[in-house]
């Protein structure tokens, strides 16, 4: 039933068909799940069944509906490739303003929602797991942590477009309904791609909230030595998303409005400041009419105050000669020496 419902869902030829296959795929979901938490004791137990039907077809597994005969194909189920390529689908879909394409726009974009839910559902039971058995073999064998760690995937272009995703949906969905003609008013596509925008936008929320927390599960599983070179090396999400909004800085104020999720979105800031700042810091002419204005602000140079900042850490030094500081703090520290030095040499 899932797998005839899927190829359904893939192969409709309406709006109708599409969100009626994807509300019956959820449901179905709701009744069989294949990862779900039952509590056994004190503590919740995790249960994975897995001879349940996945849309991913990842590793070795085999489609449930292939199981005991040939006869069903499973070029309709997603591997880390096509998973990519429908990202890439969608970006090119929201530059294509033709009716056709935004119907297939809006085809992927339930699509893709369907994948996200799919992976969380797999997640976060797993999460919750981890967090109480330190087993980092739950978390390696989720579907996310083996889609993303395929070489099918490329990580970096996939994070890019996931990025124009969120990019793309945040200016459309600012824009105001009433600006659009009276034409485009009745056409009851025009509002399904806007919901389904804001849904999609939510949906690649999701995802990098979920590869987040993968990323910081790995770290700690490295940690605590339960790593092996078997499980692949891959760059967190959050160095690449840097790296994205660093060489792309028309991304960095749309991505920072679309991505609501205020730990993260802090902790990108904080990144973006920490690794990028020094070089724009070291840069700056201490004769120019900018650093006079900045110091008006301020209420003093910026010699001023990279001479008190490295004094400061001076006497905290000692005070208390063991003082540990942390990287942020070391890289703070060598900004204002390094300022401190060319400032007086000028």
């Amino acid at each position: 039933m899932y797998d005839a419902v899927f190829q359904i869902f893939q192969s409709s030829s309406s709006l109708e068909l599409t969100i009626a296959s994807f509300h019956l795929l959820m449901e179905l979901g709701k009744q069989y799940p294949r990862v779900y938490l039952t509590n056994f004791g004190s503590h919740p137990t995790l249960v994975i069944v897995k001879e349940s039907w996945s849309p991913f077809l990842l590793g070795n597994n085999v489609a449930s509906g292939e199981i005991g005969r040939n006869t069903s194909r499973s070029d309709h189920l997603f591997d880390s490739l096509r998973f990519s390529l429908l990202t890439e689908a969608m970006v090119e879909a929201s530059n294509d303003t033709g009716a056709n394409s935004g119907l297939k726009h809006i085809e992927n974009m339930v699509l893709f929602q369907y994948l996200v839910r799919t992976l969380e559902a797999d997640f976060i039971p797993r999460h919750i797991a981890y967090k109480e058995s330190l087993d980092w073999v739950i978390i390696r064998e989720s579907v996310l942590n083996v889609l993303l760690g395929s070489r099918k995937l490329v990580f970096k272009m996939f994070v890019k477009n996931c990025i124009s995703l969120l990019n793309q949906h945040q200016r459309e969905i600012e824009d105001d309904i009433s600006s659009k003609s009276a034409s485009d008013l009745d056409s009851s596509l025009t509002f399904s791609l806007l919901e389904f925008e804001r849904e999609a936008l939510i949906s690649v929320k999701k995802l990098f909230i979920m590869v987040i927390n993968l990323d910081l599960i790995r770290k700690e599983a490295d940690k605590l030595g339960l790593t092996s070179r078997a499980d692949g090396l891959r760059n967190p999400i959050l160095e690449v998303i840097l790296e994205e909004l660093t060489y792309n800085t028309i991304y960095l104020s749309p991505f920072l409005l679309a991505f609501t999720e205020w730990k993260w979105k802090l902790q990108i800031i904080l990144l973006y400041f920490s690794r990028y700042q020094v070089k724009v810091c070291l840069s700056v002419d201490g004769d120019s009419s900018e650093a006079n204005d900045a110091a008006k602000m301020m209420g003093a140079s910026l010699l001023e105050i990279s001479c008190k900042f490295v004094s400061a850490f001076q006497n905290l030094r000692k005070i208390n000669t063991n003082i540990q500081i942390s990287q942020f703090e070391k890289e703070a520290l060598f900004t204002a020496a390094t300022l401190t030095r060319k400032l007086q040499n000028e």
